[in-house]
């Protein structure tokens, strides 16, 4: 089983390598960077197990949704690439694809939309990042994310900041760097998508397919969330448990979830479940949809003496509401006015993306509301 990861211009090349620098031994994982500049990908050309892909025929992507989406001949040739460097392993089960909702976000929508196209059960993007247009990029890399994806992670880095800052080892807000923001994603993909390894010693690797039937029962919700905390020598399992809960809110609609615990030894997954915390977060948990379904637990021990022991949440729940809601009412404030328009409007039509995209939206935000 393989689950090659691609990662995307700006936040998904950083958080790759990120991912890159800590997992570079690891044989399971298999990564694709794909780059509009040669300068961000030179320092990646002596990693071990690399596939680089890096075009730079077009310049000022970055900022501008449009310019990346309408890039048809670079898409079309980067597509050839990675179609054949799929097809030399015939046991891939699909793609993660990393990238923002800002910088790189149209050249990322359009390759999703395209591997949708010609692998149509394979896809699994995350997304995040800001950038000067970024309303109209949000709005139209979410929908497209909607239409395109079988399952979504969103990790917004405001909420991430924001938790970030109330926990004990950082005492001022200003202490938070964006390395800090993406070394908090990288570990909750790392730990999400790493083998479970069970108490008989064999290695089960990430079923996408499990996955998408506890986290994204119903087609049309299918954002989530995931977070990863890590317990240092000192910390409970009450303790990191209680953390976890303090940052969800109680009263939400859960849809589906997903609770991992990486530890040295089963003594401490033995202790971990008896925490008043750990009853408390797996009845808020319960899926609303199907409430016979209790929440999917999975254990694993450590390989590696030195790996922290951790616990690792992803859910589907209807907090994600507001967080829309608000993309959605921003986006709207500035398109009325038709504000911004003509920097789209050189590389195609663009009102019309922008009012399915608001359509999408919308209709999001209803069934989470409706279910």
């Amino acid at each position: 089983m393989c689950w090659p990861s691609m990662f995307n211009p700006c936040c998904g090349v950083q958080i790759g390598k990120i991912i890159n620098g800590q997992t570079s031994n690891a044989c399971y994982l298999t990564r694709l960077y794909v780059d509009t500049e040669n300068k961000t990908t030179k320092n990646l050309q002596n990693c071990l197990n690399l596939n680089k892909l890096s075009f730079s025929q077009l310049s000022g992507r970055g900022n501008n949704w449009s310019c990346g989406f309408n890039c048809n001949k670079s898409v079309d040739d980067l597509i050839l690439q990675i179609n054949g460097f799929l097809e030399v392993d015939c046991s891939i089960d699909g793609i993660l694809v990393l990238h923002s909702i800002g910088t790189g976000s149209g050249l990322g929508s359009r390759l999703v939309q395209e591997l949708r196209n010609n692998y149509p059960k394979n896809i699994s993007p995350f997304i995040t990042g800001e950038t000067t247009l970024q309303h109209y990029n949000t709005v139209l890399t979410l929908g497209w994310m909607q239409k395109y994806s079988d399952s979504i992670i969103l990790f917004q880095n405001e909420k991430i900041f924001n938790k970030l800052s109330k926990r004990n080892k950082f005492n001022k807000p200003n202490q938070i760097d964006l390395q800090n923001i993406n070394l908090h994603i990288k570990s909750s993909i790392e730990n999400l998508f790493k083998p479970i390894f069970n108490d008989v010693k064999n290695l089960e690797y990430f079923d996408g397919f499990d996955y998408l039937i506890n986290l994204n029962p119903i087609s049309e919700l299918k954002f989530n969330e995931a977070e990863s905390l890590e317990l240092d020598e000192f910390d409970r399992w009450e303790d990191i448990t209680s953390q976890l809960i303090s940052t969800l809110n109680l009263k939400s609609k859960v849809y589906g979830a997903q609770l991992i615990t990486r530890t040295n030894t089963f003594e401490s997954q033995f202790q971990f479940q008896k925490t008043l915390n750990f009853k408390k977060l797996r009845e808020h948990l319960k899926p609303v949809y199907e409430p016979e379904n209790s929440l999917m637990l999975l254990y694993s021990l450590n390989q590696e003496k030195t790996d922290h022991n951790s616990l690792t949440l992803v859910k589907n729940s209807n907090e994600i509401i507001n967080y829309l809601e608000e993309v959605n009412r921003k986006g709207n404030l500035i398109f009325k006015s038709k504000a911004f328009l003509h920097w789209y409007q050189k590389y195609g039509e663009i009102e019309s993306d922008l009012e399915d995209s608001f359509e999408v939206l919308e209709s999001v935000i209803e069934n989470y509301k409706f279910y």
